[in-house]
């Protein structure tokens, strides 16, 4: 009892004590609010813009950024499209390629706003590409900065390109048969219909896996945490070019590519809000297929009207200096003006043309364009269907495929980009020379192959396919038996044009004639 009294009496002190002295503080201390005006308790949002009278402190945040959100389609889409003279871009955002030592801590010195959308990993040509955004308030002056930061080699703003499709028109699908048959396709698989050692890089929405394609595992350029490189395109757009190149030959089902032979590497680099494709992530995609070594050809069924800030060309650069062959659509806008990237150096610029192979009205055209190939072709769907696919978008991987036809069959000297624009300008069918509305023509697919074909197996150097040519290479190996090549020493060079698995006088009788002479 006297315990419990002696508390109650503490307890009753305790409180006129304290009742006492907050008797005498100022009005509202303790009112209850998160953060005092005058003792911050909590660091400020740092996606809010500083006033533009307070200098903005240093941070003192030592770790690196992390990406706001893991959905990169999701970021895209809270920043709207906006147009810079020409070209299309994303507002607020940017993106920067440096050396692999750079921190993106240092990016919250120059503003406490920039925010990370997305990085990709370390290629071997010692590149980190990070995209990042700000208010577009700040772009100017925040890209500015971060051009003078130790490590970072360029920056530029988030430039987009355009999936070069338009909408199926079903009035067109009687004219794909007449279209292709100008190439000489039959022909041409005579000759080879493409081997699984040549890989062509479909850098586009991804390509769904398909029975009647050969895909390899490939690259997902988002920066996604991963490897998915299924289509994401509504229209399936990806997996309609795959298709054009690859689609199997001779099996029964769905259609028959340009090469049907050949791999077919999936390389995303758009992503599903309207089927853009930012520069960075496409810069990632061509740097990623110069790591890999054993590509030999690259589809671009995109274009942009401007390359302004793209940022892109030291990467095709490098893939020329691997003899990577590079197609790309000329656009759809009915301009005098070939789209980027088609019009940069050696990419191959295809445009598109109608059923009597005239330039298609929508396809562009001008002094960049090289080759043309039919607008409007049947190919696979995302979901497997048989589907009309149109634009320049349909037109590039014709000429893809033919490169990668051209690769198959070509001594390694001339099989650049350069060798394979010359073949098809010596065997394009065309009225008249060069033209800025078609270029130098459909390509004759079996003479462009051919031509280089020629030079593989004119064995004694004389300009003719002949009986000396096989006798030659047949006493060279010891294949005495009717001076013939045995298939199996030259399954990787020639497909089997008889059922005697030799190579001899007869396949080559069954192609050329007994003495085809070499296009020169």
């Amino acid at each position: 009892m006297i315990r419990r009294t002696a508390l109650l009496l503490a307890a009753s002190a305790f409180f006129l004590l304290f009742t006492a002295q907050t008797a005498t503080l100022p009005a509202g201390v303790l009112t209850p609010t998160p953060m005092a005006t005058d003792t911050p308790t909590s660091l400020p949002d740092t996606r809010t813009p500083p006033r533009a009278d307070t200098p903005t402190p240093p941070s003192s945040d030592t770790s690196d950024l992390a990406p706001v959100s893991a959905d990169v389609s999701d970021l895209m889409r809270q920043s709207p499209i906006i147009q810079d003279g020409a070209s299309s871009r994303w507002a607020g955002q940017f993106y920067l390629a440096a050396t692999p030592s750079f921190q993106t801590r240092t990016l919250r010195k120059v503003s406490p706003t920039i925010e990370l959308i997305s990085e990709s990993q370390t290629f071997s040509r010692g590149e980190r590409i990070i995209a990042l955004r700000v208010p577009e308030a700040e772009l100017d002056a925040v890209l500015a900065a971060v051009r003078t930061l130790p490590d970072v080699r360029d920056a530029h703003k988030q430039s987009v390109v355009q999936l070069a499709a338009v909408p199926n028109d079903p009035m067109w699908s009687l004219q794909r048969g007449s279209q292709l048959d100008k190439m000489n396709l039959e022909q041409a698989w005579d000759v080879s219909r493409g081997l699984p050692s040549v890989r062509v890089a479909v850098l586009d929405s991804g390509v769904n896996p398909n029975a009647d394609l050969n895909v390899a595992a490939g690259l997902n350029a988002l920066g996604l945490p991963t490897t998915d490189t299924s289509d994401i395109a509504p229209p399936g757009h990806g997996t309609q070019v795959a298709s054009t190149i690859g689609a199997g030959w001779s099996n029964g089902t769905g259609i028959a590519g340009i090469a049907p032979g050949v791999t077919i590497v999936p390389v995303r680099v758009c992503i599903t809000f309207l089927s853009k494709c930012p520069a960075s992530f496409i810069r990632v995609g061509l740097d990623w297929v110069y790591d890999q070594g054993n590509i030999q050809v690259v589809n671009m069924s995109f274009y942009s009207p401007d390359d302004d800030g793209m940022g892109v060309d030291g990467s095709l650069d490098a893939l020329r200096l691997q003899n990577i062959i590079v197609v790309a659509s000329s656009g759809n806008d009915s301009l005098g003006t070939v789209g980027w990237p088609a019009r940069y150096g050696d990419v191959i610029a295809v445009g598109g043309t109608d059923i009597q192979g005239f330039r298609y009205p929508a396809s562009n055209y001008g002094a960049a364009l090289d080759v043309v190939a039919p607008y409007f072709l049947w190919a696979l769907g995302k979901t497997g269907g048989v589907e009309l696919f149109g634009g320049t978008s349909a037109s590039t991987p014709v000429i893809a495929g033919l490169a990668a036809l051209f690769k198959s069959t070509q001594p390694v000297g001339i099989s650049s980009a350069s060798g394979f624009l010359a073949a098809m300008k010596r065997n394009a069918y065309a009225d008249k020379a060069w033209n800025q509305e078609t270029g130098y023509g459909i390509p004759n697919a079996f003479s462009t192959i051919w031509a280089g074909a020629c030079v593989r197996f004119d064995f004694n150097h004389d300009n003719v396919v002949d009986l000396l040519d096989d006798q030659n290479e047949a006493f060279r190996y010891g294949a005495y038996e009717g001076y013939s090549l045995h298939y199996d020493r030259w399954h990787d060079l020639w497909p089997p044009l008889s059922p005697d698995h030799e190579i001899d006088i007869r396949d080559l009788q069954s192609v050329w004639g007994r003495n085809a002479r070499c296009p020169t």
